[in-house]
Formats: structure tokens, C-alpha cells, sequence
């Protein structure tokens, strides 16, 4: 975490109610294929991102920029290449 424009997690979906904070991580995770996704990795400089495999890899899997380096039964690491 670099400070408070730089969030990297969306732990807290009420965050994203308010629209009070950047939306970036929640479009990286939700839609990572996205233009808007690919200026969110790139402005953050994001080349990990972990999720809950559970519910959060099957979108990360879909895309060749992903791969997945590591999988177990509460996170899945992707790499962006």
C-alpha cells in the first residue's frame, strides 16, 4: 500500500456504496479483462493479485495475460503478465 489512492484491496464492498474511494480494485478483480481494468493494473503498477479461488479465479482464468502461480483452498495468486 503506497497511501490512500493506492488501495489494494476490496475487502469492504460498502466502500463502492459510497463512492467515496477509487473503484479500481474492484474493477480489476470483477472485470480484469476491461480497458478500464488494464489502466487500473498499469496506474498501480499491479503485476500479483490474489483472490478466494472459491469465487474470485474463474474470470483471472478466462484471459492469456493471467496465469495462475498459485492455488489453495482459501487463495489463488495471479500473475499478470
Amino acid at each position: 500500500m503506497r497511501g490512500y489512492k493506492y488501495p489494494e484491496s476490496r475487502s469492504y464492498f460498502k466502500r463502492y456504496d459510497e463512492n467515496t474511494r477509487d473503484n479500481c480494485t474492484l474493477v480489476m478483480i470483477s472485470n480484469p479483462g476491461s480497458d478500464e481494468a488494464k489502466n487500473c493494473f498499469n496506474e498501480f503498477g499491479t503485476n500479483f493479485i490474489v483472490v478466494n479461488p472459491k469465487f474470485d479465479s474463474g474470470q483471472f482464468r478466462k484471459f492469456s495475460n493471467f496465469n495462475q502461480i498459485y492455488t489453495g483452498n482459501d487463495i489463488a495468486v495471479f500473475y499478470r503478465k
